[in-house]
């Protein structure tokens, strides 16, 4: 089954688990950090659907992308595979939106915090929280949300293709 679509999928997969192990490893340890400090990065993300722009994600998704880069290219050489692009590049492109979603869960998580101190507030003392403080808190989580919904439609549109591709791969080699 994974003969069909991976290219040697032994050492393929062998390869990939070290591969993300240095990876993580070597951003776990200080790497992230010291890109962050390198650009200026700050370790304060805003509470909004601006996070995922910040300079901390981006230094993230490039390294992603570096990382995912010179695997596929070491791939792409040392053993060309009709699928290489959908079974390297699309699990790659599916692990990151996982990561990405798990992350909009975290961008909810810390909304959380601001719009229930608002909503304290305003039952607490009246007249103390405006009706525009409220909207806005709504509207931040509305930008969050609606990243999820369009990058969760995206992802399932995705991941059909992926499997239908698959399942190609599968009929072209076992028929």
């Amino acid at each position: 089954m994974f003969k069909s679509f991976f290219p040697k999928p032994g050492p393929f997969f062998m390869s990939a688990f070290v591969w993300a192990l240095i990876a993580v490893i070597f951003w776990q340890a200080g790497g992230g950090d010291w890109v962050a400090r390198l650009v200026g990065a700050s370790d304060e993300v805003p509470i909004s659907a601006a996070r995922f722009w910040s300079l901390d994600y981006l230094i993230f998704y490039a390294y992603y992308l570096i990382c995912v880069g010179l695997f596929a290219t070491f791939w792409f050489i040392y053993s060309p595979h009709r699928w290489q692009y959908w079974s390297i590049l699309g699990t790659s492109l599916i692990i990151f939106v996982t990561w990405f979603l798990v992350e909009v869960g975290v961008a909810v998580n810390a909304w959380y915090a601001p719009f229930y101190d608002l909503i304290q507030t305003a039952l607490s003392s009246p007249h103390k929280v405006t009706l525009g403080q409220f909207y806005h808190e709504v509207g931040v989580f509305l930008g969050i949300a609606l990243i999820a919904v369009v990058i969760g439609v995206l992802n399932n549109f995705f991941v059909s293709h992926y499997v239908f591709r698959w399942r190609t791969a599968m009929n072209e080699h076992y028929m």
